[in-house]
């Protein structure tokens, strides 16, 4: 005896004696509810980029340090040939190093793809040190 199907339920039709049941299965997708589902949402781009520049360099002997670190540099951060965000940094002494840091806010856009921007620092001079320009790269995260 074939088994008969029913749309809304599983029915077993009772078989001969020699065979064994067969269930038949509903052909309709199975009604799930109350469940919860888990997926991670991707952080949003936000529209700023924060760039911290963080360097020291170290005074040379025979000269004082606090009044090598008396000052302030002024800090440029480029892409390419143009200029993105300016600052001027006071120094702090570390030791026989003049240390300075300062974190940019740029604009998303104006740094486009690079993965890398450069940051070109001005030391004024002092009376204990003659003034200096260097330039530093800085990492895009």
């Amino acid at each position: 005896m074939a088994p008969q199907i029913d749309r809304r339920s599983v029915s077993v039709v009772a078989p001969a004696l020699d065979e064994a049941p067969t269930p038949v299965i509903d052909t309709l997708p199975p009604v799930v509810a109350n469940t919860t589902t888990s997926a991670a949402v991707p952080q949003r781009r936000t529209r700023n980029l924060s760039v911290l520049v963080r360097s020291s360099f170290s005074v040379p002997p025979g000269v004082p340090v606090r009044a090598s670190c008396r000052t302030r540099v002024s800090l440029t951060l480029r892409r390419g040939s143009r200029v993105l965000a300016r600052a001027k940094v006071p120094l702090k002494v570390s030791g026989r190093t003049c240390r300075f840091e300062k974190r940019f806010t740029v604009a998303r856009n104006k740094v486009g793809s690079a993965r890398q921007l450069r940051c070109v620092v001005r030391y004024r001079s002092t009376k204990a040190l003659a003034g200096r320009t260097w330039s530093l790269k800085v990492p895009v995260d």
